[in-house]
C-alpha cells in the first residue's frame, strides 16, 4: 500500500515537472522567430547539429556527431566552411542559447536554421543516445539543480557546473 502511494506520489511529481517544463519551452519557442525540430525526427547523419553550450557541458555529453559552436564566444567565423544552404540544427540545455545563434545564423544569411524543441534535456528524456567523445554515455551536465529537475529520465546521470 506505501509503496503504491508512492508510487502514484512520484509520478504525479513527475508529471508537474514535465508540465512545466512544456510551459516553459512554449513560451520560449514563441519569444524567438526559429523553426522547431523535434528530437523523434532527427537524423544526426543527415545535418549539421550545432552544440551551442559552453565546452564543459560539451565534453560532458552530446548528440552523436554535433559540432561545438558554443554560445559566450560562438562566431560566425567559425561556420566558414559551411555552406548556407546545408540544414542546421542549433541546440543547447533547453533552447534558449541555441535560439539565441539561431537568429545569428538567419540574420547572417542561413537559409535552414531550426532550434531543437527541448534542447539536449528533451533528448535525453526521449531516450535517445548521448556521447562523450565517440562514447556513448548516460552522463549529461545540467547546468546547476535548478534546471536540472527537467531532465526526468531515470537512467540519466546529471552533472552540474564546477
Amino acid at each position: 500500500m506505501i509503496k503504491t502511494v508512492f508510487l502514484i506520489l512520484a509520478a504525479f511529481a513527475l508529471s508537474a515537472q514535465e508540465a512545466e517544463f512544456d510551459d516553459y519551452l512554449q513560451k520560449l519557442a514563441a519569444k524567438f522567430p526559429v523553426q522547431q525540430a523535434f528530437a523523434d525526427s532527427i537524423n544526426p547523419d543527415s545535418i549539421l547539429l550545432l552544440d551551442t553550450r559552453e565546452k564543459e557541458e560539451f565534453d560532458i555529453s552530446h548528440i552523436r556527431g554535433a559540432r561545438w559552436a558554443g554560445y559566450d564566444g560562438f562566431s560566425l567565423d567559425s561556420l566558414r566552411d559551411v555552406d548556407k544552404s546545408q540544414p542546421i540544427i542549433v541546440y543547447c540545455s533547453v533552447g534558449y542559447r541555441s535560439s539565441v545563434v539561431a537568429v545569428k545564423l538567419m540574420e547572417a544569411g542561413y537559409k535552414k536554421v531550426r532550434n531543437l524543441y527541448g534542447g539536449i534535456f528533451r533528448w535525453a528524456n526521449a531516450h535517445r543516445a548521448l556521447f562523450d567523445d565517440s562514447t556513448q554515455t548516460n552522463k549529461l551536465h545540467t547546468y546547476n539543480e535548478s534546471w536540472g529537475r527537467f531532465v526526468t529520465a531515470p537512467e540519466i546521470i546529471k552533472v552540474t557546473k564546477k
